[in-house]
């Protein structure tokens, strides 16, 4: 395979355990996959919270991770988009088919062909690393749950938003999601008005946020109102890119009073519904899940990965997310996952393979 490396895998081996490194086999790619020796591989929060939540986990051990770039190795049968060789991002769908060759973390990973695209000669591994969720998330939150046309995705479900509307995205210095979101929706004709702390303002107006407001301001949903109101706008959409019980609230109450009585109101929330938070009756909440692309929506996933994503790459229609390596190695993998569950602000965790 003109690889000497083995393949290392960080093994969870029971719920809320520390990762340990094991070598597995060096998987095979079937039909429509690649397989791809990682050198860069992505943190997200997910990652942290089914570790120590025991979540979406259906058997031990297993091996945690979505996020990846590097060489294709070996293509799969009838693969013919790509080549060994090839530099390449991929969205790993272990999570849903519960095969550990489709994992992240570890030295090798098999990935769906449809989900894999080819970076740039002046893209680096770690900055490959950071987008294959964040994209896929942001998409699913304004094609899935909000319904509208973007960027070339137009089916006869969309929805073209008023000339007034703008979308609120809390949490707009999210790494990854909340960043991506807030670039996707200008693509989809939307003004957008976002929260972040104060030291991510500027870096967020330069992306063509209309608006910013420090979501630790008390007053928070009201400057937001307003500075909609003064721009002559309506709030009809938001995501919220944190969605907890605390910011799910103020996310409806700026929909409520932003936007005119009988304006069909929707918002995007990214983890499952708080259990102490009233559903609401008068706005349209969906939670986004982007492994959805690897099941009910891949239509959405071969048009993004294979179609839209190269391009936005290539003329550079879309900025990353602030990075930081924060781990070599599979080994490296633990640390990167316990900082990132203690708290990291507007920046993407990456672990160098």
């Amino acid at each position: 395979m003109g690889q000497n490396d083995a393949n290392l895998a960080a093994l969870l081996t029971a719920p809320t355990a520390d990762l340990t490194v094991e070598e597995r086999f060096i998987p095979v790619p079937g039909p429509g996959e690649i397989l791809i020796r990682n050198h860069a591989l992505g943190m997200n929060p997910i990652d942290w919270k089914r570790q120590a939540w025991n979540f979406l986990i259906s058997s031990y051990p297993t091996i945690l991770g979505t996020d990846l770039s590097g060489v294709i190795i070996e293509v799969g049968p009838s693969v013919t988009a790509f080549k060994p060789g090839d530099r390449v991002i991929g969205f790993a769908h272990g999570l849903i088919s519960r095969n550990l060759d489709n994992c992240a973390f570890q030295t090798y990973t098999v990935v769906k062909a449809n989900a894999a695209v080819v970076m740039p000669p002046s893209m680096t591994f770690v900055e490959g690393a950071t987008v294959p969720t964040a994209v896929g998330t942001a998409t699913m939150c304004l094609v899935d749950v909000l319904s509208l046309s973007l960027s070339g995705w137009a089916p006869s479900s969309a929805t073209q938003p008023p000339a007034n509307a703008a979308i609120l995205v809390w949490g707009g210095a999210s790494a990854g999601v909340g960043n991506m979101v807030m670039q996707l929706a200008q693509m989809a004709g939307l003004t957008v008005f976002a929260t972040a702390s104060k030291h991510h303002h500027a870096r967020l107006l330069s992306l063509g946020a209309a608006g910013m407001v420090d979501y630790h301001s008390p007053t928070a949903v009201d400057e937001l109102v307003l500075a909609a109101k003064n721009a002559g706008k309506e709030i009809m959409y938001a995501v919220d890119a944190i969605s907890n019980e605390e910011t799910l609230a103020a996310v409806m109450e700026v929909l409520r009073k932003s936007s005119s009585e009988g304006t069909k109101k929707t918002m995007a929330h990214t983890t499952p519904w708080p259990q102490g938070l009233a559903s609401p009756e008068d706005i349209h909440a969906q939670h986004v899940r982007g492994d959805d692309l690897w099941t009910r929506r891949e239509d959405v996933c071969a048009w993004l990965y294979g179609e839209a994503l190269p391009g936005w790459l290539a003329q550079g229609k879309i900025a990353l997310s602030p990075l930081r390596v924060a781990g070599k190695g599979i080994s490296g993998i633990q640390g990167a996952l316990n900082e990132l569950k203690g708290g990291v602000s507007g920046e993407k965790l990456v672990v160098e393979i």
